[in-house]
């Protein structure tokens, strides 16, 4: 059977042959013998083809073209939705979002992409509840709990909540890098500093070359008296901008706990 030229032309896109892909959808959208719903599928594979490579506005223009002719299509308005939010359009995004939810109202990609959209413009509890509703519809949406997690620990500072979330994804994803650093954070602000100092300990280790964690991971080791751990942490895995910052906490040498002083060499503080 004869391959019709929307097929082709959607060959030619699966198989990176972009250039092809374009000519051929745009000759497509050009041909009125064409039916609508292959002038419609042109249109959006095209507007799809352009936000690959960041073509916002041509990605807009040919997504608006293909829903114009069928308005009902939710994969078109939400590929829409996705350009004006790469594109930092939050409030149109939300908008077109919320037809996706009226033609689809499991569509959980729409509801945390709402989320999504609503922290960035800081509508906060209106994010959230819509990463908790996407949670409530699968509890493995990771992304959904990272997020909520951010707003937790970032802008309401509700630390103890913020671990709780971070522990449910660890949960599903024991070897995340981020969030057993952002556990550490979380930690050291609770004034938990054994436990911020085990969540960077498993950081470095997942991650060694992690700049924040070897920093943290010294700072720490100072704040629990290990002072073996940070005068090691210090000499073999600070970067330059590291120890010039840490070096004045270490050169004082003045831990909480009980006011010890640690004689570091300053040629080893290696600071510029």
């Amino acid at each position: 059977m004869k391959k019709s030229d929307l097929s082709k032309a959607i060959d030619f896109h699966r198989r990176g042959e972009y250039k092809k892909a374009e000519k051929l959808y745009l000759k497509l959208i050009k041909d009125k013998k064409q039916r609508v719903e292959t002038i419609a599928n042109a249109n959006a594979n095209l507007g799809g083809l352009y936000f690959q490579f960041h073509e916002y506005d041509k990605a807009i223009l040919f997504l608006k073209k293909a829903i114009y002719i069928n308005p009902l299509h939710t994969n078109t308005l939400n590929n829409l939705a996705l350009v004006y939010k790469n594109s930092e359009k939050f409030h149109d995004s939300i908008d077109i979002l919320k037809q996706v939810l009226k033609l689809d109202p499991h569509h959980k990609e729409a509801i945390y992409n709402i989320g999504y959209s609503y922290s960035k413009i800081e509508s906060y509890l209106e994010a959230i509840s819509y990463f908790e509703k996407v949670i409530t519809m699968d509890n493995q949406y990771v992304n959904a709990y990272f997020q909520l997690a951010n707003i937790y620990e970032f802008h309401f500072f509700n630390y103890t909540k913020a671990v709780d979330i971070y522990h449910q994804i660890l949960n599903l994803e024991p070897e995340n890098v981020i969030v057993n650093f952002n556990l550490s954070q979380c930690y050291m602000a609770l004034s938990n500093y054994s436990e911020a100092l085990h969540y960077v300990d498993i950081t470095l280790k997942l991650n060694s070359t992690y700049e924040k964690a070897q920093y943290r991971f010294c700072e720490l080791s100072l704040l629990t008296s290990n002072f073996d751990n940070s005068y090691k942490g210090f000499d073999t895995r600070l970067t330059k901008k590291h120890k010039s910052l840490l070096s004045g906490k270490i050169w004082k040498g003045e831990s909480l706990q009980n006011k010890t002083i640690i004689a570091i060499d300053p040629g080893k503080s290696d600071i510029l």
